[in-house]
């Protein structure tokens, strides 16, 4: 089982156990709720027609898309078919029960595709040794691990006593110490002429 893709089982249940068919016929997608519900509900662009001009009914069309989607788009799916189909409230009905199985069950699955798209970061394949380090941002001049790892230890040094940016800026301690002069202005009462 490859955990970054939905298998056709969790599939299935989807399509089978949550949405339901009756008839041949995908329940809650009329032509037009299918053409709209990838938009809608899942902040994907996705041109249904080209399935039906394929000869798809909306059955095979939402699984084929669903089947072809990638982790991240598939995650996007279930959610939003859980948003425009709600799972029942708890209820003693059989097939109720069922439907908030299966939605618990794709949460999970959710929750996979999700974790596996995260982990689908791109790792760099060069050594370590041939990354590049500059040591400024206006003048580019490259450096090599070594002398990476010395501007680093300096810039801790500098940062460790947290008194770095206070120097600069002239606040010392020695500043709060004398008093701050105040200036005194007399105010006396204005004559009246």
């Amino acid at each position: 089982m490859n955990p970054s893709r939905m298998t056709q089982g969790e599939i299935d249940r989807l399509v089978k156990d949550y949405i339901g068919i009756s008839s041949g016929y995908l329940n809650h997608f009329t032509y037009k709720v299918h053409e709209t519900f990838y938009q809608r509900y899942c902040d994907l662009e996705i041109d249904v027609l080209s399935y039906r001009r394929q000869g798809m009914t909306t059955q095979n069309a939402f699984v084929e898309i669903l089947r072809t989607a990638d982790s991240q788009d598939q995650a996007r799916i279930i959610r939003g078919l859980f948003d425009m189909i709600p799972p029942p409230e708890q209820s003693e009905d059989k097939a109720d029960k069922k439907k908030i199985a299966v939605h618990a069950e794709l949460m999970r699955t959710v929750s996979r595709l999700e974790r596996a798209m995260s982990s689908e970061v791109s790792i760099p394949t060069q050594p370590r040794s041939e990354y590049g380090f500059y040591s400024s941002r206006n003048l580019s001049k490259s450096l090599s691990l070594d002398e990476l790892y010395v501007k680093l230890q300096h810039l801790y040094l500098l940062f460790r006593d947290r008194d770095f940016f206070k120097e600069r800026a002239g606040i010392t301690r020695t500043a709060f110490r004398t008093p701050i002069p105040v200036l005194r202005i007399p105010i006396s009462p204005s004559s009246s002429t």
